[in-house]
């Protein structure tokens, strides 16, 4: 009976009942929603036994095949990620442990997903899967955004400074603030933008009475270039199928003084074209405007909920733009 109300709640409902499978559905958001931290938000990192990370600590990861998010996984994403490794335990960002590639997840995003597409939109799936690099070692940081249902995940998609908005902002100072002159590189996907967007301004804001991001020159390598100017390796931040407009994500990175490469945009993703207005024809998804047509174009909206919906499969290697910030870096 426990199982069958778990299904009923979690999908016949959209969400709005209460589940285990949802993490409280509505009831379990309403706290965020008024800036609670979310209890079940986690940090996850995924590495392969050749990586600097597990070599120095083996004893806090565990093989992918034994842990919960490899059980959500379909089987296609399965094959993928066998023989990797993944943190015993949710994490907690450190100087000893902050990795370079980062992501986020969006909306009714399992563990499983969320785990499988942070590690494609960071390129780590592919190096890992090709012979060419598969030599190279795997670490990458999930900031895993619990899913809690179709309708409570809309609410967070447009609650302004959530709780769980205040985490992801704080995610990206710890780890830029840990990872110093050494980079960093973030991949937000669909909501996880919404999120970082809202977080990095709370995090640098009045409300925030905590550490804020660093400036710019925190990140001087001590190097010089040859026209005689210092090097910074500053934090980079990706959006794939953004609600959040490039040109108002763009504005606030710089700000910041961190770096930003851009909005990149499936053709027909209604997520990053309706709700962001970011057009996926324009300069081969990126940056583009998109137009009055394109950001009203209901039928894409169906499309979102198809086996090939162009929300998903964002792949960096798709994009010249990200040659540099692609893969494994120490």
């Amino acid at each position: 009976m426990g199982t069958v109300w778990d299904n009923v709640a979690a999908f016949g409902t959209f969400g709005i009942l209460p589940s285990h499978g949802n993490n409280g559905g509505v009831l379990g958001e309403v706290p965020i929603l008024t800036g609670n931290k979310d209890s079940v938000q986690k940090m996850l990192q995924v590495v392969s036994d050749n990586s600097p990370l597990y070599n120095k600590a083996k004893e806090n990861f565990i093989p992918i095949e034994l842990s919960d998010s490899y059980a959500m996984m379909s089987d296609t994403q399965r094959d993928k990620v066998q023989g990797l490794y993944t943190s015993k335990d949710p994490v907690t960002i450190t100087k000893d442990n902050a990795t370079y590639q980062n992501g986020g997840n969006g909306i009714m995003n399992n563990e499983g997903l969320a785990v499988s597409n942070v590690l494609e939109q960071t390129g780590m799936l592919k190096q890992y899967n090709d012979e060419k690099t598969k030599a190279l070692p795997v670490e990458a940081t999930v900031f895993y955004n619990p899913t809690r249902g179709m309708v409570s995940d809309s609410l967070d998609l447009f609650g302004g400074t959530t709780g769980v908005a205040k985490q992801a902002g704080e995610f990206a100072r710890d780890v830029t603030t840990q990872r110093g002159s050494d980079g960093s590189n973030f991949t937000q996907h669909s909501q996880d933008n919404a999120l970082i967007y809202s977080g990095i301004k709370y995090v640098n804001g009045s409300d925030n009475t905590g550490a804020k991001f660093k400036e710019q020159e925190y990140f001087y390598t001590g190097e010089v270039d040859a026209s005689g100017k210092k090097v910074y390796n500053l934090p980079s931040f990706v959006s794939f199928g953004s609600p959040v407009n490039s040109k108002d994500m763009g504005t606030l990175i710089t700000n910041t003084g961190f770096t930003y490469m851009g909005v990149f945009t499936n053709e027909h993703d209604y997520v990053g074209q309706g709700l962001g207005g970011n057009s996926g024809w324009i300069n081969n998804g990126v940056n583009g405007q998109a137009s009055n047509w394109q950001m009203f174009n209901l039928i894409d909206i169906g499309r979102l909920i198809t086996p090939s919906s162009p929300h998903s499969g964002y792949s960096p290697y798709n994009f010249k733009e990200l040659k540099d910030v692609v893969g494994y870096k120490k």
